[in-house]
């Protein structure tokens, strides 16, 4: 099943739909964006300096959003003025910018995002892996810099990438579903026509476990940095972690009670299903403590706050929408449940998280919620602000943009 994901400057990965395959939702949140699969953004004003704190909903815009999009642009072009997507799109709040589509051949699987900057110090590029076992590399703006095919052509079910010790030079590793790990090395042209464009390629494969690859699908990859060495955190689909080192030689492997989730970055803790775990490299020893306040129930998707690591949201089996706190260091820990509220949803999909802001996406739609805290406030629920339904969605992208964009074209050929 394809992924949702959320990451830099907001690139949305949609499900399947006919005739449509998977599409990338490239939107600016105009902030200051981090290299995660899930970054964090900061909501800047219109002249992108001072943050704008998000507490309660702003009050809705006197915009006529019940309008189609052919009747605004074609009122525009009466007007004889540059027509803005974003102004007239029905389905985002106006802290969202629409800015770009990316069609692929086959369903996107992964997304990351690559350890690039630009002159202003935000994330370049998205790494996008497919069923195929292709790579594309891509631009904010939507621009495909590189497609790159792996030698497995098994889907590529995570990603993770770190800047190497050359200049201009990215690592990827890839995880693919029958269980192989590639590490591919990104590299971008310096000056000419070369600029902005990126070359990637095959370097290595790593050995699984003893007795040889046992096939299950991969479904997390971390990078861990102990000094000027380089650790490939995996988990694949029984719960098993096994760690790597850069040069591709197998370091250990370790089995948790609960399947792990999702990994703190940069700290070898990591949340499951009942708790909170934590993994020593050195005898690959994996301790473990239960999260207090879940009362039995098992957590189904975990995404940490971008803002404050310390701070998790997840959803549970009994369809509540908790907000976890992580207390303590690798050596002594404890995991606690701060809020829960029940959700009237069906189960979601992901959780996601950027800075300020939880979105939840089920089956149908997507649910944006408000989880920033004034400092001397006691942080508490998120709370919703609006939601998007993904059909809705598609049809914008399937039917209205082409129009929309050719009417840009035509007023800017005009000025």
């Amino acid at each position: 099943m394809p992924l949702y994901i959320v990451t830099y400057c907001g690139v949305f990965l949609l499900p399947n739909a006919t005739n449509f395959s998977d599409a990338i939702f490239s939107g600016a949140f105009c902030g200051v964006c981090h290299s995660a699969v899930v970054s964090s953004v900061s909501i800047q004003n219109e002249h992108g300096n001072d943050q704008i704190p998000l507490h309660e909903p702003e009050q809705p815009s006197k915009v006529d959003y019940t309008r189609s999009v052919e009747a605004n642009v074609q009122e525009a072009d009466v007007r004889g003025r540059a027509v803005s997507v974003t102004k007239y799109s029905p389905f985002w709040s106006e802290r969202f910018q629409f800015m770009s589509v990316v069609k692929l051949d086959y369903d996107a699987t992964c997304l990351d995002v690559l350890p690039f900057r630009d002159y202003e110090g935000l994330s370049k590029y998205a790494a996008v892996g497919d069923e195929k076992g292709r790579v594309y590399v891509f631009l904010k703006n939507g621009d495909v810099t590189a497609e790159f095919h792996t030698k497995s052509e098994s889907p590529i079910m995570a990603m993770v990438s770190y800047m190497s010790v050359f200049k201009n030079e990215s690592i990827v590793v890839t995880g693919h579903h029958n269980g192989m790990i590639l590490v591919h090395r990104i590299y971008e042209g310096l000056n000419g026509e070369e600029s902005g464009s990126s070359i990637m390629g095959t370097v290595s494969k790593f050995v699984a476990a003893e007795g040889g690859d046992d096939g299950l699908p991969l479904t997390i990859l971390e990078v861990h940095h102990v000094g000027r060495m380089r650790y490939i955190l995996s988990k694949d689909l029984s719960g098993k972690i096994r760690v790597f080192r850069e040069d591709g030689t197998l370091h250990g492997s370790a089995m948790s009670t609960s399947r792990p989730l999702v990994f703190l970055k940069q700290r070898l803790l990591f949340l499951t299903e009942t708790g909170v775990g934590s993994l020593d490299l050195r005898g690959m020893k994996i301790k473990e403590s239960d999260c207090e306040g879940l009362n039995h129930s098992l957590v189904r998707n975990y995404v940490f706050d971008a803002a404050e690591r310390s701070k998790a949201y997840a959803f549970t089996s009994n369809g509540d929408l908790i907000h976890v706190l992580m207390l303590g260091d690798s050596m002594n820990f404890k995991c606690r449940v701060r809020s829960k509220k029940k959700l009237e949803m069906s189960e979601p999909l992901v959780v996601l998280a950027i800075k300020g802001y939880l979105l939840i996406v089920d089956q149908e739609k997507v649910f944006v919620y408000n989880v920033s805290t004034p400092y001397y406030v006691r942080a508490g629920a998120p709370r919703f602000l609006f939601s998007v339904g993904l059909d809705e969605t598609r049809s914008f992208t399937k039917r209205k943009f082409t129009g929309v964009y050719k009417t840009l074209t035509t007023h800017k050929k005009a000025l």
